[in-house]
């Protein structure tokens, strides 16, 4: 847990929660619910359309700055193509 600079007198300054209490939420956490809620909102709207897309967040990779830096290309999550449909 990082600490803040001493302002005013007042002491180190923490983490208003911390981690071992069990609404600690860190940021990754925060933004797989915000996904999660923006795809149930999508489908809310949408319905059969989205039945088929799947939403899902992948980890960063660790040297990504790297490779976009050196102009490599940059991996991306699998994007399997659409199942074949027999009704047509």
């Amino acid at each position: 847990m990082q600490r803040r600079r001493n302002r005013h007198g007042r002491g180190l300054r923490g983490e208003v929660m911390l981690p071992t209490h069990p609404g600690y939420r860190t940021r990754s956490d925060r933004f797989d619910d915000m996904v999660l809620d923006s795809a149930q909102r999508l489908h809310d709207i949408w319905g059969k359309t989205l039945d088929g897309v799947r939403f899902g967040v992948d980890e960063i990779p660790p040297d990504l700055e790297l490779l976009a830096a050196s102009s490599a290309p940059v991996p991306m999550g699998p994007t399997p193509p659409p199942p074949m449909r027999m009704d047509r």
